[in-house]
């Protein structure tokens, strides 16, 4: 295991599906120094008679395990009938999400706004669905070239153009 923590995008090709995993695979310093810190911090402020800080201090590291135990990789499973992605989408801390692959009219990389992260997006009509967050640009179009090698009619939905003014923004 290494000292700090790197993000790995992985697929692997199977007869009918193509399946990919991003996650944050963590370090000894991403695993080790959070809780150090608050264990330091909560010796200190019970050695000094502070209970509020003590008090204050097991609540954040109840809150760090939590939030440790509920990252998960995010997976998209692309088959010719539907994609299904699996974890952390659009801020939530786990969900699903399933996509009829004939709704799909483009598949993109998005910048990061108040709808959600950056990342993979599937566009459906006027909707746009995050597949795999945090990704780069880069390794949106990667995968999304994937997608359309192993799947090249994948998308061919019904293409309704969310602007008839400037209709090369929405491919």
């Amino acid at each position: 295991m290494r000292l700090l923590g790197t993000s790995e995008l992985k697929a692997v090709e199977f007869p009918g599906e193509l399946p990919f995993v991003y996650g944050y695979q963590a370090g000894w310093g991403d695993l080790a120094a959070p809780p150090a810190t608050l264990l330091v911090l909560l010796a200190w402020a019970w050695s000094t008679h502070h209970l509020v800080f003590a008090a204050i201090f097991v609540v954040a590291f109840a809150v760090l395990v939590v939030y440790c135990l509920n990252i998960s990789p995010a997976r998209l499973s692309v088959s010719s009938q539907e994609l299904i992605a699996r974890g952390t989408q659009n801020r939530n801390l786990a969900s699903q999400t399933k996509i009829p692959a004939v709704e799909v009219n483009t598949l993109r990389y998005a910048a990061a706004s108040d709808r959600g992260p950056a990342g993979l997006y599937a566009r459906c009509g006027c909707n746009q669905t995050c597949l795999m967050p945090r990704l780069t640009q880069e390794q949106a179009d990667e995968v999304a070239n994937d997608i359309r090698a192993k799947f090249p009619n994948l998308e061919c939905g019904v293409n309704l153009p969310a602007s008839l003014q400037y209709p090369e923004q929405n491919r």
